[in-house]
């Protein structure tokens, strides 16, 4: 009702870069997406490709790991995976473990090997033991949790001031915000 005669149709994205994409050669004109990729979207645009509507959600993202990693020390020479590279989990993973003192790297090396992975192989990948961890959104940290045996490292929330982050927002095509305002 609330959308009166509008036509919805959905797609699914494994991560915001992917929606960014679609999103810029106007296959889709709004995404709910990490803001991550909403704010390098509109830097490289200079604001004209893409606003920022709302926000969607605060919270939800954690860094899960395999027995044995109980402090960051614990994370040398690990694989640790993300949902795609330059998502917000992945800046959000590779802030936090240069704080840490770790070096990474887009090619997968380091002190700590990131790899950017779409979030049911990295179930997958954790549970075969091929991965030490990841950072994720929800449900995809509940899931390592319950199904693999996983534990939370970091909650994201942690190192935000009064554990406020934003995971989603909702940006649309500015051609499509100008012409549905």
């Amino acid at each position: 009702d609330s959308l009166g005669d509008v036509a919805l149709q959905t797609e699914v994205f494994n991560a915001g870069p992917a929606a960014i994409e679609a999103l810029s050669a106007g296959a889709i004109d709004a995404t709910y997406i990490g803001p991550n990729p909403a704010i390098n979207t509109f830097i490289q645009s200079g604001g004209a490709s893409a606003h920022i509507i709302a926000g969607a959600t605060s919270g939800g993202a954690a860094l899960v790991v395999r027995d044995g990693i109980d402090t960051p020390d614990d994370l040398a020479g690990t694989t640790i995976a993300t949902p795609q590279l330059s998502n917000t989990q992945d800046v959000a993973l590779r802030s936090w473990l240069a704080d840490e003192g770790y070096e990474t790297s887009v090619a997968g090396d380091g002190d700590v090997n990131v790899t950017p992975t779409e979030n049911a192989q990295t179930l997958t990948l954790f549970q075969d033991g091929e991965i030490d961890g990841a950072w994720l959104p929800e449900p995809w940290v509940s899931r390592l949790v319950v199904e693999a045996g996983a534990h939370v490292l970091v909650d994201e929330a942690d190192p935000w001031p009064d554990g406020d982050f934003p995971t989603t927002v909702l940006l649309v095509r500015a051609e499509f915000a100008d012409q549905h305002p």
